[in-house]
C-alpha cells in the first residue's frame, strides 16, 4: 500500500494532484490512500509520499523541515509552488526534496513524472519470492518486465530484464500478491511493469519494454488507462 499525504489549501490545485495520482495508479486501485496533511498521524508511514502545495515557498520548506524532523528522512517529498526563488539544488541538498514543481500548464505532467520516481524509491527493496526445483528465488520488482499466463493455467511466465522464469501460480494470485503500484493488469493473461516500458504504439496496440521484449496483450478497455499512466514521450500513435 502507498499513502499520499497532501498539504494544499487551494481546492482546485488539490484536485489536480489527486487526478495525477489516479492517472498514474488507477482510480480503483485499493493499494493507494490519499490523506490530508492534518491527518498524517493516522497514516502508516512505511511507504508514504508527501505532496506539499503552497504559493509561499518558505512555508512549503518549513513543512518539509517539520516532516523530516518529526517523521523520517526516507519518504519522498514533492513541493508544488508558484515561486521560482529557490533552486532544485538547494532543495535537494537541504531537505532531500525529491522534486520541485512550479504551478502552470505542465504541473500535472511534471507531477506524474515525479510520482513515478517516488514509486521507484519506495519499491526498490521489494522482491517476488518463489521456489523452483528446491531453490528459493527472489526477483526484485524493478527487474520484472511483464508476466504472462502459461498454457498451463496454473503456471505463469515472469519475464525479467535478463531472464524468464516459469512459476507455479495463477495470474490472479500474482496480481494480488505484488505490492507495488508499478504493476498493471492489462489483460486477463498479462501483468506489466509500467516503469519498464520503453514505448507503447497505439496503432498496433503493442508495448515495447526496455529490453526490447514486446507484448500486445492489452484489452480494449485498458488502452486508455495505459495511455493515461504513461508520459507522452512513451506513447506513439
Amino acid at each position: 500500500m502507498i499513502s499520499f499525504i497532501l498539504y494544499e489549501k487551494n481546492s482546485e490545485n488539490k484536485i489536480k494532484y489527486e487526478n495525477a495520482i489516479y492517472n498514474v495508479l488507477g482510480k480503483n486501485d485499493e493499494r493507494i490512500h490519499i490523506y490530508n496533511y492534518k491527518d498524517r498521524d493516522k497514516v502508516p508511514l512505511r511507504r508514504a509520499i508527501y505532496l506539499i502545495g503552497s504559493k509561499n515557498v518558505n512555508k512549503a520548506l518549513n513543512i518539509a523541515k517539520e516532516i523530516r524532523e518529526n517523521d523520517n528522512w526516507t519518504n519522498p517529498i514533492i513541493i508544488m509552488t508558484s515561486s521560482n526563488s529557490l533552486t532544485k539544488d538547494l532543495l535537494n541538498n537541504s531537505l532531500l526534496i525529491l522534486s520541485y514543481i512550479q504551478y502552470g500548464d505542465s504541473l500535472k505532467k511534471d507531477l506524474k513524472k515525479a510520482l513515478n520516481n517516488a514509486y521507484r524509491i519506495l519499491t526498490k527493496d521489494l522482491k517476488y519470492c518463489f521456489t523452483s526445483n528446491g531453490e528459493i528465488h527472489k526477483i526484485p520488482y524493478y527487474d520484472i518486465v511483464y508476466i504472462e499466463k502459461d498454457n498451463n493455467q496454473n503456471y505463469c511466465i515472469i519475464h525479467t530484464i535478463k531472464d524468464s522464469f516459469t512459476v507455479k501460480d495463477t495470474i490472479t494470485n500474482l496480481e494480488c500478491s505484488l505490492e507495488s503500484v508499478c504493476f498493471m493488469k492489462t489483460h486477463r493473461s498479462c501483468i506489466i511493469n509500467i516503469h519498464n516500458i520503453k514505448n507503447y504504439k497505439v496503432s498496433s496496440n503493442e508495448i515495447t519494454f526496455i529490453n526490447d521484449l514486446k507484448t500486445d496483450l492489452i484489452a480494449r478497455e485498458k488502452r486508455q488507462i495505459l495511455k493515461d499512466k504513461l508520459s507522452d514521450s512513451k506513447i506513439t500513435e
